[in-house]
This record gives C-alpha cells, sequence and structure tokens, in this order.
C-alpha cells in the first residue's frame, strides 16, 4: 500500500473511518487528530500514485 493523500469529509458529508490503518502507519497524534476532524488517509496499490505524507494538522 502506498499513501496517496488526506481526504477531508467534512466537504463531502461523509464520516471518516478505518483509523487504524492511519496509526499504524503516521502514529496515534495524527490518527487522532483525523478522528477529530473527519479526516482519512488515502491509499493506493500503485506506487506512481504514491506522495509524501504531510501532517494534516499542516
Amino acid at each position: 500500500m502506498y499513501f496517496c493523500g488526506w481526504n477531508d469529509h467534512t466537504r463531502d458529508h461523509r464520516r471518516a473511518r478505518n483509523f487504524d490503518k492511519t496509526e499504524f502507519y503516521f502514529g496515534k497524534k495524527v490518527a487522532d487528530y483525523c478522528r477529530e476532524h473527519n479526516i482519512s488517509s488515502l491509499w493506493t496499490d500503485n506506487p506512481r500514485n504514491e506522495i509524501n505524507p504531510n501532517n494534516p494538522e499542516e
């Protein structure tokens, strides 16, 4: 799996989920921020789509 971005669900009014993967790869602090702000991490199996992850707080 390759990280390919953040999905801010406050824009589409859906509920973020699957925070376990976010916590595993980015740590508890980032996962807790995502939980509080309804943000999910996006993943792909294509290495060409991988991006350099940035903390959603920034």
